[in-house]
């Protein structure tokens, strides 16, 4: 039987530093799971003015200026170990638009943050984070973080991200 529920609109930050480490938290109900900040998209809410709200409410008041973002949207589909959570069950998965970002200020993640979302952040290489991230959302960071790629490199001004297949 198809699943009918639809895909909840949703802004993924990628934020990387002058080494091309992306900045990721350690998820408060999953120990050894990382991923990067992300969150819905209110009705009617812009994307980009989504990322931002987001980024503060996980991250704190830690700023970033937004680089670029993918062209294309990224779809993951929830496992069954979170059918009794309420989001599971109104949502099939997410549908994401990854945003490139830099920090603007050197405050440390964490401070100012509204939710409990991570217990802690780090900075990855990316191919750790790849590694690290839940395997339900693997594919759809591998996609965003192949179309990220370029961006990256070019900002950098040296190859330093390479995403295998």
């Amino acid at each position: 039987m198809q699943d009918m529920r639809p895909y909840r609109s949703n802004v993924a930050i990628v934020v990387i530093d002058d080494e091309g480490r992306v900045l990721v938290g350690e998820r408060s109900d999953k120990p050894g799971c990382w991923q990067v900040p992300q969150g819905g998209v209110d009705d009617g809410e812009d994307e980009e003015k989504a990322a931002y709200r987001e980024f503060a409410e996980e991250v704190g008041e830690a700023g970033i200026q937004i680089l670029a973002c993918t062209e294309n949207r990224y779809c993951y589909e929830f496992p069954q170990w979170l059918d009794n959570r309420p989001i599971a069950q109104k949502y099939r998965g997410q549908r994401q638009r990854y945003f490139l970002a830099k920090r603007t200020n050197g405050k440390e993640p964490g401070d100012g943050a509204t939710h409990a979302e991570f217990v802690r952040f780090d900075w990855r290489d990316v191919g750790l984070l790849l590694k690290q991230v839940s395997r339900f959302k693997r594919k759809a960071y591998e996609g965003a973080l192949r179309e990220l790629a370029p961006t990256v490199n070019e900002y950098l001004g040296d190859k330093v991200w390479k995403i295998s297949d």
